[in-house]
């Protein structure tokens, strides 16, 4: 990555990527919000992104022909998807404030399994996509 347009390319990247990440987890909020009063949306969408994340990590630094980009650096897709989109739609900051709120309302049972969940689920995410980027790529 070199130059001022390089860095300016990478800033609008994550930037449009971002918004796109903050609607999609929006809208998942929003969805789940009708069904339950567990903070299932944050849940859904952290454990969403980090399947994607982990899975995009490895496809976007293989060096393959495959994954080209052609002519882009593989920066700028690392940008738009990892840091833009999955960067916004993930999000501890409302994994936490769901947590605070629960304990503040003295639903210790659900904190906890809000916290336990995220966690469990996440981590479970992540070895899953790692293992089929391991079998399939």
């Amino acid at each position: 990555m070199e130059g001022i347009e390089s860095v300016f390319i990478c800033l609008f990247a994550a930037g449009i990527g971002g918004v796109v990440g903050t609607l999609l987890r929006f809208m998942a909020i929003e969805f789940f919000k009708k069904y339950t009063k567990f903070p299932a949306g944050v849940l859904f969408v952290n454990v969403l992104g980090t399947f994607i994340f982990a899975l995009l990590t490895f496809i976007l630094t293989k060096d393959s022909a495959i994954f080209s980009f052609g002519e882009i650096p593989t920066e700028y897709p690392t940008y738009f998807f990892s840091i833009g989109i999955l960067g916004a739609l993930t999000t501890f900051s409302a994994y936490s404030y769901d947590t605070f709120l629960l304990i503040e309302k003295k639903k210790y049972k659900t904190a906890f399994l809000n916290v336990i969940s995220n966690v469990m689920f996440c981590t479970a995410a992540a070895v899953i996509a790692i293992l089929i980027f391991m079998k399939y790529f």
